[in-house]
């Protein structure tokens, strides 16, 4: 059998031995849990970074999110301004376009007018200018209008007077003064209907 190395070590000098070995085998695992504990910050440290990242990603889409729906929203709301603001040109032109077919047809009337007073003013040796036969034709339409009111005026005060004949009418009990009080009645009858008689026959407006 051969001899071991360490049989002629004295038990002292073996337990030195013992004692650096296992300090050296401390020192490795030491030195192991260092590198394990450095590498496990390191990935730690990459892991915060990767984190760091994606949450500056996150935030950023976010932003470019709402930012994309802003603009939208802007953009919808514009087309509903535009869109009102067409149907409304839309409305204003449909009613220019009327304005201005109810003013040309104004101004044919006008012009058709016009021509006519031009052919009364050449067989007119009254008037020499148009604007004179549109005073005259104001002031005919001005008189015509007072005879009418005057000529509703006279109709009341017949009516009214009719009125009164008929309670005199249904009254003829009431004394003997009766018949002279019909009498005078019938006069103021008679004398208002000729009146309004008289009235319309001077109402008829006449260019001459």
């Amino acid at each position: 059998m051969p001899e071991r190395e360490d049989d002629h070590l004295t038990p002292a000098t073996r337990l030195l031995e013992k004692r650096r070995e296992m300090a050296e085998e401390f020192q490795m695992k030491m030195e192991s849990l260092q590198q394990r504990r450095e590498e496990l910050e390191r990935k730690e440290f990459q892991l915060k970074e990767s984190l760091l990242k994606f949450d500056k990603f996150l935030k950023e889409n976010d932003s470019k999110k709402a930012r994309a729906i802003k603009k939208a929203t802007d953009e919808k709301d514009l087309q509903k301004s535009k869109d009102k603001e067409i149907d409304r040109l839309r409305e204003d032109t449909s009613h220019l376009v009327k304005n201005r077919a109810k003013i040309q047809a104004k101004l044919e009337k006008h012009i058709m007018f016009h021509k006519y007073l031009e052919k009364v003013l050449e067989g007119a040796e009254e008037f020499h200018e148009i604007r004179e036969i549109i005073a005259r034709y104001d002031t005919l339409t001005a008189t015509h209008d007072d005879l009418m009111e005057s000529e509703i005026g006279n109709q009341e005060k017949v009516e009214k007077q009719r009125g009164d004949l008929m309670k005199y009418t249904e009254q003829r009990a009431l004394g003997s003064d009766w018949p002279l009080a019909l009498g005078a009645l019938y006069g103021c009858l008679a004398h208002s209907l000729g009146s309004a008689k008289t009235d319309g026959e001077t109402s008829t407006p006449v260019l001459a």
